[in-house]
């Protein structure tokens, strides 16, 4: 198994506390955020008019 290691700074609100309020790093809320912001990405450079089909298309790749 291959091991990746970022360093990642968030710019929006990353949620990733549980319901104590206290600060766990959850996996779920990350990649959410990440699919977030590339679905927006993705859609500003085809122009706001590509498809959905596509954006799934090329997210899965």
């Amino acid at each position: 198994m291959a091991i990746l290691s970022y360093k990642v700074r968030f710019l929006t609100p990353g949620f990733l506390g549980d319901a104590k309020q206290d600060g766990r790093w959850r996996t779920p809320p990350f990649k959410a955020l990440l699919r977030q912001w590339w679905r927006v990405v993705w859609a500003a450079d085809h122009g706001f008019s590509g498809s959905v089909e596509a954006m799934r298309y090329e997210e899965g790749r």
